[in-house]
């Protein structure tokens, strides 16, 4: 017998095999899976909370189109948990968006210098200049303030958790 024949009978015994799992216990595996890739136990508490600021940091700066990009190199050179930063880059998605909007425009009005409050029927050029001006340091403010807090949370979380389950 030739190893092609070889190979090919031994993925015919294994094909019945995959088949007899249902789909529920094959999402439950490549789920714990998942859940072990993310939640290492090797790694710190720490290191994990930092993981989530970082990405949530990347998510709310605006940076349209390189989120993820930066995301793994954030985690590559910080040597962070990288489905972690990637999961936490995330959080601009359409729900999350227009709350992430309205404060960093609310709150880049206080550092610039003349504050725009744009409408549709007063939309230009030159409004929406302003606007992406004052929109831009907002959200970096905005990233500068929830980045910490959602560390925080993440890592109060994670000692309840890791205290209720030793």
């Amino acid at each position: 017998m030739s190893v092609a024949e070889n190979n090919s009978t031994m993925q015919q015994e294994q094909e019945p095999e995959k088949m007899k799992k249902s789909l529920g216990v094959r999402f439950r595996e490549y789920s714990l899976k998942v859940k072990d890739l993310m939640v290492d136990p090797n790694e710190s508490d720490f290191t994990k909370s930092i993981s989530i600021s970082v990405g949530v940091f990347i998510s709310i700066v605006p940076a349209w189109g390189l989120q993820t990009l930066i995301a793994v190199g954030a985690a590559f050179l910080f040597r962070l948990n990288k489905p972690l930063v990637i999961a936490a880059s995330y959080l601009s998605v359409p729900p999350i968006l227009g709350p992430i909007l309205v404060l960093s425009m609310g709150l880049g009005a206080f550092f610039v210098d003349k504050a725009v409050h744009i409408t549709l029927a007063t939309a230009n050029y030159d409004l929406v200049m302003a606007a992406l001006h004052q929109y831009i340091i907002g959200s970096v403010v905005l990233a500068l303030i929830a980045a910490p807090i959602f560390g925080i949370l993440t890592f109060g979380i994670l000692k309840i958790f890791v205290r209720k389950r030793a």
